[in-house]
């Protein structure tokens, strides 16, 4: 039983949860917002910077076919201060791809037409003004058929201010109907 524990723990230190593991009792919910319609944008304002990290999970509903979905950006900050890693699988491959700047300044998500995507982003401390902010990432999704999509992706925001808003925008056309993007604090 010990090997269990340990490996729980170190596995939570590993992604950044603290000095164990994050019980359902160190998430706090912030905001939830389920789409009625279709929509371009959702804005996450004025986040409270009493947490020690921050967790963003999406089920998106996507115009476009299986790739790019949506973006996620810091601060209104549109600049290429983003870069990225991917880690990614389909069922037919398994590629890598990594870079300095993103296009447009951005993260993006990954999603489909036709199954909602589950994507989990973790904001890690994003209240600190001392460092540049990380960004750890699961995406996953059906691809209607025997395959599906897995990508573990990191992120890196290249600015020491803390994240007071965060706006997941389509990367084109729009974010569906039921789509949901629901903001939780990290307890320290």
């Amino acid at each position: 039983m010990p090997l269990v524990g340990s490996f729980a723990g170190a596995s939570a230190r590993a992604y950044g949860l603290g000095a164990g593991v994050a019980l359902p009792g160190n998430f706090e919910s912030i905001a939830t917002t389920t789409l009625s319609s279709n929509q371009s944008t959702v804005t996450f304002s004025s986040i409270p910077q009493t947490y020690l990290h921050l967790q963003l999970r999406c089920s998106i509903l996507g115009s476009v076919a299986a790739g790019n979905s949506a973006k996620m950006q810091f601060n209104g900050d549109t600049a290429t201060n983003y870069s990225y890693h991917y880690l990614y699988g389909n069922g037919a491959i398994v590629a890598s791809v990594s870079g300095t700047t993103q296009d447009s300044g951005y993260i993006e998500f990954t999603g489909n037409t036709t199954s909602p995507s589950a994507n989990i982003m973790d904001i890690l401390d994003y209240a600190n003004t001392n460092k540049y902010k990380t960004v750890k990432g699961l995406e996953v999704f059906d691809m209607n058929g025997p395959t599906g999509y897995v990508s573990l992706n990191s992120f890196n925001w290249r600015s020491t201010a803390a994240i007071t808003s965060i706006v997941v925008t389509a990367f084109s056309g729009t974010l569906n109907t039921n789509s949901i993007f629901a903001l939780y604090g990290v307890k320290a």
